[in-house]
């Protein structure tokens, strides 16, 4: 029982986005807290990489996103839920994004892992879906947001296109395209800077995507937004788990 509790605990504070709290809000967990995540994940509370990544585990409140000031567009998209079974191929592409990276962290502290949610969506009128990815977890979260990654299909494998970091669902292709490919609407907010929180148009620049919602363009107040709004339903369940290898 007290596992299950805990796994949903787990689930919970990594479905939260702690991020949308300032910097000052976030604290070290409880003593307790600390012992009970540190028993389950493997990792001592006290240790480097705990304390490395302790946000990810605060004990703390969500601010409400509708509390944000120019947060609130008009949303007439058509929404679509995140897959549900694992993309091998996806997986190693993600994974070599990182320059493995993810592999050697999540290999120190095995039972420290990421997920993800995705959705295919043809986003530069090939009649062929790239892959939108949104990973959750320690290696790929900050205090402002985690990281979006979009893949294109490579004849067997997937390939880079756009590593945005410091970002949150929802993530929006909106109808409207630039050099070929849609504009994506993305939301910022956190990490101690509510001055920057809103939802920012990103343009294609030939190449990729800026690298963070806020190299894009905010969008006003009240604005309408059309389009595909993407993995709707990230809130609702756990994600896929990214293998470390």
């Amino acid at each position: 029982m007290k596992r299950h509790a805990l796994i949903g605990l787990m689930v919970a504070v990594a479905g939260l986005g702690v991020g949308e709290l300032p910097v000052q809000s976030q604290k070290r967990p409880t003593p307790a807290l600390a012992r009970a995540i540190g028993n389950f994940v493997g990792v001592e509370p006290n240790s480097e990489f705990f304390n490395q990544y302790r946000y990810f585990y605060s004990n703390v409140k969500v601010a409400d996103i509708s509390e944000i000031r120019g947060v609130k567009p008009i949303d007439k998209t058509r929404h679509i839920r995140s897959e549900v079974f694992r993309d091998i191929k996806l997986e190693k592409a993600i994974i070599k994004a990182t320059d493995n990276g993810y592999s050697e962290v999540s290999n120190r502290a095995p039972k420290v892992i990421s997920r993800y949610f995705y959705n295919g969506v043809d986003l530069n009128g090939d009649k062929k879906p790239e892959v939108v990815v949104h990973l959750y977890g320690p290696y790929f979260c900050g205090t402002g947001g985690c990281t979006t990654m979009i893949f294109r299909s490579v004849g067997r494998e997937y390939r880079l296109v756009s590593n945005i970091t410091v970002s949150k669902p929802p993530i929006i292709v909106t109808n409207q395209r630039t050099k070929g490919w849609n504009n994506l609407i993305i939301l910022a907010s956190g990490g101690g800077r509510y001055e920057a929180a809103g939802y920012y148009l990103l343009r294609f620049d030939g190449k990729n995507y800026p690298n963070t919602p806020d190299e894009g363009t905010k969008i006003r107040q009240r604005s309408i937004i059309t389009g595909k709004t993407l993995m709707v339903d990230i809130d609702s369940k756990p994600g896929i788990v990214l293998p470390p290898n």
